[in-house]
């Protein structure tokens, strides 16, 4: 650019300064933050859509969807005696919505008016007690409209997620998982392997999942695009398990542990595989349970010391691993535990009275039967 051409456009650069009026200059100013305000709440907004339309968390899916929240109410499942009740309740009224017969009740999604659910038949069951067969039903929120949706092998997974229903079973030593549409039409498998499949997770039109190698056992966590035969293997451990696989957000959270000793640590990674950080190291426990809920990480350790000796303590943290805290510390076999609302519900089991649903406050406080 020569001398002249820079003095001219110096000029013009004056010209226009001039001419914008003050007032109009701050009107401006004034309609970018009222932009980006509005801007901001219709993210929230959208945020929020998206949310209510999936039926569960992917940290409750991944502890058998036992319990599920959905504006204000609690809904529930409880087995006893080879039955199975859903319950809804909202802290002041609790009814029983449904009672079934020979059956095992899991996977509650509740989404659009519909409570979706997993009915495991207990009258059809394998050499090791194990049913069978399973049936995708749904009904409405009041208990009306029962209808069953479709018949699969037993399964493992099931999720409603924007308007599909995703959901995974074994056949004919096949790992397959596959979605349809809440009515159950447009069926279609989206993955078949021969190898074992594990902490399923559907966010943001992507699968992500842990394979388990059947001849080294070794364990990968694998993302792929939904409708697509792609997959990109995010980590990858050959002397370590990978355990308790949540979706949440930008990130993914999982423990991996030793296969001797038991010990677990905490891990997350940005959905991207990038960035993977150790949050929290524990020492060794006959099993745990990791479940992330919005910005917290939920976890239990069970230093079990016998066949019937146990001692279950729930914790609780930010999702940078910050504000650690002992939540509870009971001498109870826990087995399962789901986040609903401002509440920890959780799967009690005791060799006497069998298995009992009890809650308790997130941060441990008002435990009672729920």
């Amino acid at each position: 650019m020569d001398g002249s051409n820079a003095g001219e456009k110096s000029k013009e650069e004056k010209t226009v300064r001039r001419k914008i009026n003050p007032k109009v200059f701050f009107g401006i100013i004034i309609l970018i933050i009222i932009c980006g305000t509005a801007g901001r709440f219709l993210f929230n907004q959208y945020s929020h859509r998206i949310d209510r339309n999936r039926g569960n968390t992917t940290g409750n899916i991944n502890e058998y969807g036992f319990s599920a929240a959905k504006d204000g109410w609690i809904y529930y499942s409880e087995f006893k005696d080879n039955n199975s009740v859903i319950y809804k309740t909202n802290g002041s009224e609790k009814s029983q919505l449904l009672y079934e017969n020979q059956a095992n009740i899991l996977f509650l999604n509740v989404v659009d008016g519909w409570i979706y659910y997993d009915k495991g038949d207990l009258s059809k069951r394998d050499s090791k007690g194990y049913p069978v067969q399973s049936i995708i039903c749904r009904m409405k929120t009041d208990g009306s409209e029962k209808t069953e949706i479709a018949t699969t092998g037993t399964l493992n997974h099931l999720s409603v997620v924007d308007g599909w229903i995703y959901y995974s079973y074994i056949d004919s030593g096949k790992y397959i998982i596959s979605r349809m549409k809440t009515d159950g039409s447009e069926k279609t498998d989206v993955l078949s392997v021969d190898k074992l499949i594990l902490d399923f997770n559907v966010v943001n039109k992507y699968m992500y999942y842990l394979e388990v190698d059947n001849s080294t056992q070794a364990i990968s966590i694998y993302k792929q695009e939904i409708g697509s035969n792609d997959k990109t293997e995010l980590v990858k451990e050959d002397k370590l398990d990978i355990l308790d696989l949540n979706v949440v957000g930008d990130y993914i959270y999982y423990e991996k542990a030793d296969k001797q000793t038991k010990a677990a640590t905490i891990y997350r990674m940005k959905t991207d595989g990038s960035s993977e950080k150790e949050i929290s190291k524990e020492d060794a426990c006959a099993w745990s349970i990791l479940n992330v809920t919005d910005d917290w990480i939920y976890y239990m350790i069970d230093n079990q010391t016998g066949s019937t000796t146990y001692n279950s303590k729930i914790y609780k943290m930010k999702s940078d691993g910050s504000k650690r805290t002992k939540t509870s510390d009971k001498d109870i076999c826990i087995s399962a535990m789901n986040i609903v609302g401002d509440w920890i519900y959780y799967t009690k089991i005791d060799q006497n009275t069998g298995t009992e649903i009890r809650k308790m406050k997130l941060d441990g406080s008002d435990d009672s039967i729920a």
